[in-house]
């Protein structure tokens, strides 16, 4: 029969282990966040000026990127709804048609795909309906990443859905490359702030000191 001195040598090892392994759990959850991938100081989100959602009522207007970062044209009418100027000097969203119109259906573009080093097609108006000329989308389109430049040269991408019966364009999140003429890639996020991930640091030393305490 072993002594109660043994069977206390024996469960030490078992705490020891415990401790490490909500060490490390805490220290896994914050490598983790540090390892975003894409994240980038120089990228900014914005809202558009017409808000999350793009309907008919909502009229034409310049929206603004930003603020500073420029603007992107955006049309919502009965018979049609798009994104980008048809002159691609003020600024446009890549659109899938061919040759060199100033306008078509919105071209999706898979994410790691880099916007603005050329090669990603035609800049103009990016329509995802217009009736008239049967252009757009019958089908609903979710969660597509479209490409966009404002007419101050800063890059960037959204991501939307559009939903056909109600011929409304919803954008879940957008965008934009700070810095002018600087590509962007598809799915670039901020940066997370220094101040958060210290947080989140704390957060995992308290939870292991809190299970420590319980044990």
């Amino acid at each position: 029969m072993k002594s109660n001195h043994q069977q206390s040598l024996k469960a030490k090892p078992a705490v020891f282990h415990k401790g490490i392994a909500d060490y490390l759990a805490g220290a896994a959850g914050f490598t983790a966040v540090l390892a975003v991938p894409q994240a980038d100081a120089a990228v900014t989100a914005f809202t558009f000026a017409f808000g999350p959602e793009l309907t008919s009522t909502d009229g034409s207007g310049f929206s603004p990127i930003g603020p500073g970062f420029g603007e992107l044209y955006s049309y919502a009418s009965i018979d049609r709804i798009m994104l980008g100027n048809g002159n691609p000097a003020l600024g446009g969203v890549y659109h899938n048609a061919s040759g060199t119109p100033t306008f078509g259906d919105a071209e999706f573009f898979a994410y790691g795909t880099t916007i603005g080093a050329g090669g990603n097609g035609h800049r103009g108006s990016g329509f995802f309906q217009f009736t008239g000329i049967g252009v757009g989308f019958t089908s609903d389109q979710l969660n597509k990443n479209i490409a966009f430049r404002t007419d101050t040269n800063n890059w960037g991408w959204a991501n939307v859905s559009w939903t056909a019966a109600t011929n409304s364009l919803t954008i879940n999140s957008a965008f934009v490359e700070s810095v002018p003429n600087r590509p962007i890639s598809v799915g670039a996020v901020p940066e997370p702030s220094v101040v958060g991930l210290l947080v989140l640091g704390a957060f995992g030393v308290v939870h292991r000191r809190r299970r420590q305490q319980s044990a």
